[in-house]
């Protein structure tokens, strides 16, 4: 996205890729800081320059870490992500050297956030980013000592790339708004374990595949739905 860029259809704000160039120098799962995390670390068109990035919506700052120019931030309003989804986003973003973000300042979508830099654990000036579909704000290491959100998505699932220029996409399957129409309706996958929103938080405890019903649990209370058609996955 470029500097001031909106993306409103439905009422609804689409979440854009904060950077005008994207150059993907570590992406999800790798080794050695993203095991087991959905995050990516992006420069821009040249390596070593602190280029501006903006908010991919209008959000909210959580909580701010100046030790690793690190701040959290929400959408303050739904948003329309490039997998479907539509509502709350959380997001995670690092080593900005000239961080001035506090906590509850709002920023609208567009305006700049911060800037690229290598405070902090950071090898090489980039942005680390790493979002979570949902209002949770839990925040802990996982196995590998990295820390995590409880809902995280990978980033071509979270936004759209309408005018960023992709330099290295590190294979990613990057939408633009035109790819996701804004009438239209995804289903979520679901599995044991899942929470899905519809539009409350729900845990699914069992999926018969053959009758395509989920065994559901609110509030302490189980009940059988019926679900579109399922498909087992790994």
């Amino acid at each position: 996205m470029y500097k001031g860029q909106t993306s409103v259809r439905g009422g609804i704000e689409d979440f854009l890729c904060p950077f005008t160039d994207m150059f993907i120098t570590q992406g999800s799962h790798m080794y050695p800081t993203h095991m087991g995390i959905m995050a990516n670390d992006v420069r821009g068109a040249e390596p070593g320059v602190r280029y501006p990035y903006y908010a991919p919506c209008t959000c909210r700052c959580i909580r701010v870490y100046p030790e690793s120019g690190q701040s959290m931030w929400q959408s303050v309003n739904n948003v329309r992500c490039a997998n479907g989804y539509i509502g709350k986003v959380t997001f995670m973003i690092a080593h900005s050297n000239s961080q001035d973000c506090y906590v509850g300042q709002v920023v609208k979508q567009g305006w700049q956030l911060e800037n690229m830099g290598d405070k902090g654990n950071a090898t090489g000036v980039h942005c680390h980013i790493q979002t979570e579909q949902g209002d949770d704000t839990a925040w802990y290491k996982n196995s590998y000592g990295i820390y995590q959100f409880n809902n995280e998505v990978d980033l071509d699932d979270m936004y759209f790339v309408d005018n960023t220029n992709i330099i290295n996409g590190s294979g990613g399957n990057w939408k633009k708004t035109s790819d996701v129409p804004a009438g239209e309706v995804v289903d979520q996958i679901i599995h044991k374990g899942s929470h899905v929103e519809i539009p409350g938080r729900f845990e699914v405890i069992d999926v018969n595949i053959k009758d395509d019903t989920a065994l559901v649990r609110i509030d302490g209370k189980d009940y059988w739905i019926a679900c579109n058609p399922l498909l087992e996955v790994k």
